[in-house]
């Protein structure tokens, strides 16, 4: 019993736990559907290794074939650099499973680092931005698939770690009208062809669109300020309190009703923001400087005084995806 407390404390102290109450049952050995305490105590394994342990604990072929492997060579360079033999024997089994012309595989360790690569592919793959994932779905703790996350119920998980990826939506499962609302382009890109598009059905809008005191910037800038009004009146209508990190998916429906308004509107803040203007240094020929130099030299200098560190402005938003 000294014993097994002693390991229980030492599970704590040095294991990383993923839940405040874990169930603190130590394995002994598993044979089949089940895993075994060292008093005997059986407990049907109903998660199988995470499917790792699929066709049952201590499988007399998987135990052969790790035995007889592990007594060859264990680990080598598996990307793709060397020949071997049960790696490549696997992947054409499994390629002449997949349909055409899906036919090369790239290995990974787990779940989430397959998640990973599948982003990176899509993205290489279409020359796309926008990741598209379900609600309520779980994709791994990285940081890729846990943007991929659920919104907003994966927002229990992944909050404390925003910012995470851009240009990501949540959509229902078997909601093929969602569809639709997936883009093929970033929103400023979207929100520009959507004012362009308009401005070609409406002669007057393309009047306001060509007034000299709007701007895309500061569209964009109104953009903004609307977005965190609308986070702010979500999170009053959903109860939620503010702790200084929310994430939120803004439709793209909005963000063009957004865009048009700044146009309609005359007084918009925006406008009448004192914009940051470039003012030229005089030129000072080389001669000047070597002089000034020298004159500074000669001069004991004077510490200068640190300016004051501003606190950071906390708005409430660390991350707004505009859909």
């Amino acid at each position: 019993m000294h014993n097994e407390t002693v390991l229980r404390k030492q599970f704590l102290a040095h294991v990383g736990q993923t839940s405040p109450s874990p169930m603190l049952i130590e394995v002994e050995r598993a044979e089949g559907t089940f895993f075994y305490t060292p008093e005997g105590r059986r407990y049907y394994d109903l998660v199988a290794g995470v499917s790792v342990s699929n066709v049952g604990h201590a499988n007399p072929a998987v135990v052969r074939a790790v035995q007889e492997q592990a007594a060859r060579y264990m680990h080598v360079m598996v990307y793709g650099e060397l020949v071997e033999r049960p790696q490549v024997r696997y992947a054409a089994k499994v390629a002449s499973l997949l349909p055409q012309p899906i036919d090369s595989l790239y290995f990974v360790n787990s779940g989430a680092e397959a998640v990973e690569g599948a982003l990176k592919l899509a993205k290489r793959f279409s020359g796309r931005t926008e990741l598209v994932g379900m609600r309520r779905a779980y994709h791994g703790s990285t940081h890729g698939a846990m943007s991929m996350m659920g919104t907003p119920e994966g927002e229990q998980w992944k909050a404390a770690f925003r910012p995470l990826l851009p240009d990501v939506q949540s959509i229902e499962f078997n909601d093929f009208a969602a569809l639709e609302r997936i883009t093929r382009r970033n929103m400023k890109e979207a929100v520009a062809e959507h004012i362009q598009a308009k401005c070609r059905e409406d002669a007057a809008f393309a009047m306001l669109v060509m007034d000299p005191v709007k701007s895309m910037v500061h569209c964009f800038q109104y953009i903004n300020r609307k977005a965190q009004a609308y986070a702010e009146q979500e999170m009053k209508d959903n109860g939620i309190q503010r702790t200084g990190i929310y994430g939120l998916d803004v439709p793209d429906g909005l963000c063009y009703q957004w865009a048009e308004d700044y146009f309609n509107d005359e007084n918009a803040e925006e406008d009448h923001k004192n914009d940051e203007k470039f003012i030229p240094k005089p030129y000072i020929s080389a001669s000047a400087n070597r002089k000034t130099a020298k004159g500074k030299a000669d001069k004991k200098p004077v510490p200068a005084a640190k300016p004051k560190a501003e606190k950071p402005k906390d708005t409430g938003m660390e991350q707004i995806s505009l859909m």
